[in-house]
């Protein structure tokens, strides 16, 4: 059964082949143990030695043997010069085919206390492989993880070929138990839909030639904000939903973990849907692992496109808003100053008007007199007075709407047709878990879902909003801002809404997204 490798061809090559040691690292070829010193004292010819210590350093750093021809040489040549040796007298070819090199490993692994690896190791070996592959590690993570296994139980690790038989022989009994599962409950119907991802019969001609297959078009994944691009992931992801759906009794049997999934998924996104049609074996486990990954992916994808969404039309009202305020900062500032100049006027005649009635020694005609007087230098008739209220009015009108947030919410409304293109599919698309969503939230999306976008104010859910957005939200005569109330809406979910496939949790249920706020 043909599999991709589980480590590219140069990583093989680096497992069989000893460490690269660094200078301080190389150091443990010269420390060595008081047992292997004495050992060493019985060994006569400089190539046995050089070999044997080389064999017990590696050993120490990886728990691995390796074949002589493979050593470095400049570990060789610091081996030779710390035994006082010339490196001329080293034959290591001679050594690779020594029954000396297979004495040395069992001293080492005895005065280690390491077992050598034996049939019976690569039974416990397989045993742990599967247990591994039901998991559905990766098969290099399986890898990984049978070298620690080995480890821990101070066994030798045998070379890369072994390692790969065992992880193959278990990956190809978990294959078989799957082709199982398929065979027994995949339902013809359902085999039907899948072959159909396959023909390209039906299908319109393409610019090259031929004909298009349905799968190619479910392979791609496309990330444009732009709504009719949006419109044609939505209309993906509703496909992959109602091919998830259906299949989803034997995606529960199956089940397959994230690992294993990305593993049959990304063999028919790395290949040409013509050749899948030509591979009978396991077509239907990758078709429907692909099926599984697009399917969350294309979720994934369309959540981003909502937080983008929203982001955006958030920012350039905001931004918007402050050109607004910019451009119009110098009659602003003109208004404030005439207004503070006046009040500043306003003041001190009041000052100088408390100051005279409290004289105590003139009459009443001589305070109105005075006061009269007062009045008119600091030109507080009745036309300044007005004038002086009109002033005050302008500048009520421009700072009312930026204390309340007004002119932000009449931005907002502005802009909504605009985010409603994007994001109103998206949102009635998606399913939302009722078991952790905020129930106001959740009770405003369902009403948004149910009615297709269409809202009208009896029945509205407002009590996701806070006091503000909810006083916004009606006109002064209890009409509802449709278009407001979308955009508080969208706005909730991108706040409140977070991807929930994580490590531990399934990816099979009715949905793989939850509000959380």
């Amino acid at each position: 059964m043909p599999r991709r490798d589980f480590l590219s061809s140069e990583e093989r090559i680096r497992f069989d082949t000893p460490p690269q040691l660094s200078s301080t690292e190389r150091l443990i070829m010269t420390d060595w143990p008081l047992w292997a010193e004495e050992y060493l004292r019985q060994i006569h010819t400089p190539t046995n030695k050089v070999g044997f210590l080389l064999q017990l350093g590696y050993f120490r750093v990886v728990t691995r043997f390796f074949v002589p021809d493979r050593y470095p040489a400049v570990d060789v040549e610091w081996v030779a010069h710390s035994l006082q040796l010339s490196v001329d007298q080293i034959r290591l070819e001679d050594y690779t085919h020594n029954r000396s090199l297979y004495r040395h490993r069992a001293i080492i692994l005895t005065n280690l206390g390491y077992q050598a690896f034996e049939e019976t190791h690569r039974t416990a070996l397989g045993e742990e492989a599967r247990r591994l592959t039901h998991l559905q590690t990766r098969p290099a993570l399986i890898l990984d993880a049978l070298v620690d296994f080995l480890r821990a139980r101070r066994v030798e690790v045998p070379v890369y070929n072994t390692l790969f038989d065992v992880v193959t022989g278990a990956l190809q009994a978990w294959d078989a138990h799957l082709q199982a599962i398929i065979e027994a409950h995949l339902t013809p119907v359902e085999k039907a839909v899948l072959d159909e991802l396959l023909d390209n019969s039906a299908a319109s001609p393409r610019a090259g030639g031929g004909h298009r297959y349905p799968l190619t078009e479910l392979k791609r994944i496309n990330q444009s904000m732009q709504p009719k691009q949006i419109a044609e992931r939505l209309a993906q992801f509703r496909h992959l939903q109602a091919l998830f759906t259906q299949l989803q009794p034997l995606i529960r049997r199956l089940e397959l973990a994230d690992d294993t999934i990305r593993y049959y998924a990304q063999y028919v996104l790395d290949n040409r849907s013509a050749r899948m049609v030509g591979r009978v074996h396991e077509r239907y486990l990758r078709l429907i692992a692909f099926i599984i990954h697009q399917y969350l992916s294309v979720g994934d994808a369309l959540i981003l496109t909502l937080l983008k969404a929203v982001a955006g039309v958030l920012n350039d009202c905001q931004e918007q808003l402050k050109e607004q305020y910019f451009q119009s900062r110098h009659g602003t500032a003109g208004l404030v100053g005439q207004v503070g100049r006046r009040s500043q006027v306003h003041i001190d005649a009041l000052t100088e008007i408390d100051q005279t009635l409290n004289k105590i020694n003139w009459t009443s005609d001589q305070k109105i007199e005075h006061i009269r007087q007062v009045l008119g230098k600091k030109r507080l008739a009745s036309e300044q007075l007005a004038a002086d209220q009109q002033r005050v009015a302008e500048l009520q009108a421009i700072n009312q709407p930026v204390h309340e947030r007004t002119d932000y919410y009449a931005a907002l409304e502005k802009a909504s047709y605009r985010l409603q293109l994007r994001v109103s599919g998206i949102v009635q698309a998606l399913a939302f878990d009722a078991q952790t969503s905020h129930p106001h939230l959740l009770k405003a999306l369902l009403y948004f879902q149910e009615r297709g976008g269409e809202l009208s104010s009896p029945g509205l859910p407002v009590d996701f909003l806070d006091m503000a957005e909810r006083q916004h939200v009606f006109t002064a005569g209890g009409k509802l801002r449709v278009s407001l109330y979308k955009v508080l809406l969208f706005w909730a979910v991108r706040d409140a809404i977070r991807c929930i496939r994580s490590a531990g949790s399934s990816p099979y249920g009715t949905s793989c997204f939850r509000l959380i706020v």
